[in-house]
């Protein structure tokens, strides 16, 4: 089975908290040199590699973009409803 390894797999490895291992990976403070250490080293022997793409989703904001036909268009039951919600909303 290929599983791959996470922040919390490594965590309970090293005993210690979830919160620790973010610390200690990302080179924050709040963990001494040798809990940083220990950590370091069993995430090494775990194989984990951190999930860019999650950590980019927390960083920063995301934006939506929602596109409609017109609002003459096809689609008269659902779309004409979802205008009027758009333009009262974006008149506030």
């Amino acid at each position: 089975m290929n599983t791959k390894v996470t922040i919390r797999d490594v965590a309970e490895r090293a005993g210690v908290s979830i919160s620790s291992v973010h610390f200690a990976l990302s080179g924050k403070a709040g963990v001494s040199d040798e809990t940083r250490e220990r950590i370091r080293r069993t995430a090494e022997e775990m194989g984990y590699q951190p999930n860019t793409l999650a950590s980019s989703l927390k960083r920063s904001t995301q934006r939506i973009a929602i596109l409609l036909p017109t609002q003459e268009g096809g689609g008269q039951y659902y779309y004409r409803p979802v205008w009027r919600g758009c333009m009262t909303t974006s008149q506030k």
